[in-house]
């Protein structure tokens, strides 16, 4: 059986010019492998292991950890995450180890990672085949829920005619997607 269990709910609020409010987005994929996607800020150690116990889970129980992108609000709690595997900017690191891929690594018969450049040119997505349908963990691909134009997530994208693709890309397979800053939400076709 599996499930997708959104940890802790992202959110991105710009105070200035120059500053930002944020936290990443952190989901928990329970299946044959337990995956992370996204480790959010450092100092949500606390609740990240508040949230897993909830789900009968200890950090050591985590298989994969997938960091969609390196922004350190998505990455800053990789160290509770001691037994697992990290995918990331086209590789998978299991200790000092690293193999590469081109386009996509297979976790497991449901949930892989692909490659979806443009807010940085190493971002991944996470896609997973669940009972309702395709969910995709984009990460920063997609800011939140409100950001279906874009205008949001331009502003901070490294080379936004290849977010665009991703984007295009990731909402023909999707039927949900869990941004990197905010609720899922259902894609209309």
């Amino acid at each position: 059986m599996m499930e997708i269990k959104i940890l802790i709910e992202g959110y991105s609020e710009e105070i200035s010019e120059d500053k930002v409010e944020a936290e990443g987005t952190i989901t928990l994929v329970k299946s044959t492998k337990n995956t992370i996607i996204d480790t959010g800020n450092v100092g949500s150690a606390k609740k990240i292991i508040n949230e897993l116990s909830k789900e009968n889970l200890i950090p050591e129980d985590i298989d994969f950890v997938v960091n969609t992108h390196g922004d350190l609000d998505h990455i800053g709690n990789n160290g509770l995450f001691v037994n697992a595997a990290f995918i990331g900017f086209g590789s998978v690191c299991r200790g000092d180890k690293f193999d590469f891929f081109d386009g996509e690594f297979v976790i497991n018969e449901n949930v892989k990672v692909v490659k979806t450049p443009g807010h940085s040119m190493l971002d991944v997505s996470v896609i997973i085949k669940t009972d309702k349908g395709i969910v995709v963990a984009a990460g920063d691909i997609f800011e939140n829920e409100k950001d279906q134009d874009g205008s949001k997530a331009k502003k901070w994208s490294m080379n936004w005619e290849k977010q665009l693709e991703s984007r295009k890309k990731l909402l023909e397979i999707a039927d949900y997607i869990i941004p990197g800053h905010g609720k899922m939400f259902k894609v209309e076709k």
